[in-house]
């Protein structure tokens, strides 16, 4: 959906919630992401090796088959594409990092919340957060830090009463302060990523104003002459 439309009422007829969310947990690979960035990084650093591989299996292949890569792709480009890869990855992991901690406190089920939400959603949930204002950033449900962390970290577990005082006070304050890390560390991500975006626009800008005047002074010389 394109930013600034309304996004429209949508119903849902959902049955077994309970089992339906119960499985999407079961399945969940937390790892997903990291993988894939693992797996990224990995042929970027072994460059040689990985260039080599691709050359090899270019050269046992039999006539006929697919080449799903040829040695010739691989160029200074493709690795920058690799890296640039990994950078996005490392955007989706904050955002879907903080769309499970509001997954908790959605009417609809964290499975189709996770499929549906917008980023802007997201975005503004964090700044909300990072302001203190936690009850914007769960509709309402609570209004503290502390009962943000009970519902979206520990499921609605709390300690012992005597706990709440010692290790408990501690690890509030730990995931609060991770929590609000990660959200500033995805706007600076998106400022530098704007910024990159704004400076390669203005190059083609720059290049393509050049190109016209350097048509334009081909005109005018033709016409002197």
């Amino acid at each position: 959906m394109a930013q600034g439309k309304q996004q429209q009422n949508k119903k849902y007829i959902i049955r077994n919630p309970g089992i339906v969310m119960k499985r999407f947990y079961d399945s969940f690979d937390h790892k997903f992401l990291y993988r894939q960035a693992q797996t990224l990084m990995f042929l970027v650093n072994e460059r040689e090796r990985f260039t080599s591989m691709v050359k090899q299996a270019e050269e046992t292949s039999e006539e006929g088959t697919d080449k799903y890569l040829s040695s010739q792709d691989i160029d200074d480009k493709y690795f920058e594409g690799l890296r640039a890869q990994v950078y996005f990855i490392e955007m989706h992991q904050f955002e879907s990092f903080f769309a499970l901690l509001l997954a908790a406190f959605q009417k609809l089920p964290h499975w189709l919340y996770l499929t549906t939400y917008r980023t802007s959603e997201i975005k503004t949930a964090i700044q909300n957060y990072v302001d203190g204002n936690i009850s914007a950033v769960t509709n309402g449900v609570v209004d503290t830090v502390e009962n943000f962390i009970i519902l979206a970290v520990y499921a609605g577990f709390t300690p012992d009463e005597q706990e709440k005082d010692g290790r408990w006070k501690e690890s509030v304050e730990a995931i609060d302060w991770l929590i609000k890390q990660v959200g500033m560390s995805i706007y600076r991500i998106c400022s530098l990523y704007l910024m990159r975006l704004c400076e390669r626009a203005a190059h083609e800008l720059t290049k393509k104003r050049l190109h016209f005047y350097r048509q334009f002074l081909l005109i005018e010389s033709s016409f002197m002459h």
